[in-house]
């Protein structure tokens, strides 16, 4: 089967899916939705993303983007994201689909006792990591997660619960396809209305679909604390973990801190830092280096079916104001082998983005991010936008935009950059494009 095939065939499959989390809260009911589509044409200054030879060329797409979400008594349903279909004039590249898309969805069967969850999430990643994303270094991985929780009421202050997960994950041509089967126990007793104890245990295997590639089986327990309050959410979890590959083990803490406030009424503060075993596929989940994955971005996944360590800190903010909108997160990962004989990885980075109306019908919008990475060679990148969308009519906008990149590998003699100036037509919702999917909710 031939890389244009086997990228149709997981495309195909990654929008069945989001196809049913799209359908579903359609079908619960009146859903808080926003759409809108653009064609466009780019010029770019190096297509390629080389530092041997820059090549210009002309880009045109065809985007959808779209912010969806449901909440009901037997339903809650979260979907966004923004694909484009991408051709080149110039270049030997084969037109593709590329974006991310992120959906999940919780079915009650039997109110507040029977539910059943599904999460689906489709992006690219590259290929070689030491090479900048060009558009023969990506390829399409799929995310999927399903299964049952049950929750029953054994007194009046405590709880039992108890879930099942099936999970796959599906990359377009790097032998890294995962399966994997969860379970998890808690027992959880209510201190207040919004406080919560549990005592907790899990189980999983992964089993990567390439021959000669050991499953790997990971045991945890550990206590959580839950804190849901007007301004402040907390949750807190401090156990130990195992993993077992083949004759080799690993025992460790299980430790994650995460928390958000809101300060004032437009504005609020995310924080979250942990140590924990995870698998590679899991990196799709949660982007890369503590930084959001938006947009046409691609992920930087753990290119191995081996279980890690992952140690993390993330803070971000945001401020949603009248007319204007800032974001801003900054993370560090590191990444360590939990039985595999090789390096740590480490990546760090900040980002933002800001989005301004400068009056009824004109918006401007920036974003940037710098990020350094160290997977034995270390690089840098740095990203940016900056650009304006124009409402022509209540549904219809154009949106002008210059975009800049540059990857730089230390030992290499030049600093790939590539830069490219936007044109699009939509039609829709203009927020969509000046804030991303993930902002305009």
């Amino acid at each position: 089967m031939d890389h244009m095939e086997t990228s149709q065939r997981l495309s195909q499959k990654a929008m069945a899916m989001l196809g049913l989390l799209v359908m579903a809260p359609v079908a619960a009911g009146a859903a808080e939705m926003q759409a809108a589509i653009d064609v466009g044409v780019a010029a770019t200054d190096n297509v390629e993303r080389s530092f041997l030879d820059d090549r210009s060329d002309i880009i045109t797409s065809a985007g959808l983007l779209f912010s969806l979400r449901q909440e009901s008594r037997r339903f809650t349903g979260d979907l966004g994201g923004e694909l484009a279909y991408t051709s080149y004039r110039k270049a030997s590249y084969d037109s593709d689909l590329l974006g991310n898309v992120r959906g999940s969805a919780e079915f009650q069967l039997v109110e507040d006792r029977l539910s059943w969850f599904v999460e689906d999430r489709f992006g690219q990643s590259r290929r070689d990591l030491f090479e900048a994303p060009s558009a023969d270094n990506l390829e399409n991985v799929n995310y999927l997660t399903t299964g049952p929780t049950l929750s029953l009421q054994i007194l009046r202050d405590w709880s039992l619960t108890a879930s099942g997960r099936y999970g796959r994950t599906d990359h377009e041509e790097s032998p890294l396809d995962t399966e994997q089967y969860d379970a998890a126990l808690g027992i959880l007793r209510a201190l207040t209305g919004a406080t919560t104890l549990s005592f907790n245990a899990t189980a999983s295997r992964v089993r990567p679909s390439s021959t000669g590639e050991e499953d790997s089986d990971q045991l945890a327990a550990f206590v959580g604390y839950d804190l849901r309050g007007a301004r402040t959410t907390l949750t807190f979890n401090a156990g130990a973990s195992r993993v077992e590959q083949a004759d080799d083990t690993d025992t460790g803490a299980t430790l994650t801190l995460q928390a958000t406030r809101r300060v004032g009424n437009r504005s609020k503060l995310a924080f979250e830092v942990g140590r924990e075993h995870s698998q590679g596929g899991e990196t799709l989940q949660t982007g890369s280096g503590g930084l959001p994955v938006a947009g046409l971005e691609s992920s930087l996944i753990n290119q191995s079916t081996d279980p890690f360590v992952r140690t993390f800190a993330r803070v971000g903010w945001n401020a949603r104001g009248r007319i204007t909108d800032i974001n801003l997160g900054v993370g560090w990962d590191r990444e360590s082998p939990a039985v595999a004989d090789m390096e740590n990885r480490y990546r760090a980075g900040i980002s933002g983005d800001l989005s301004r109306q400068f009056g009824p019908r004109l918006t401007g919008h920036m974003r940037a991010s710098y990020s350094r990475t160290d997977f034995g060679q270390v690089f840098h990148e740095v990203s940016g936008e900056i650009g304006a969308t124009w409402n022509l009519g209540r549904r219809t906008f154009l949106d002008l935009s210059t975009e800049y990149y540059s990857f730089e590998l230390n030992g290499q003699p030049n600093t790939v950059q590539e830069r490219r100036v936007w044109l699009r037509f939509g039609y829709g919702s203009s927020t969509l494009r000046s804030q991303g999917p993930a902002r305009a909710q």
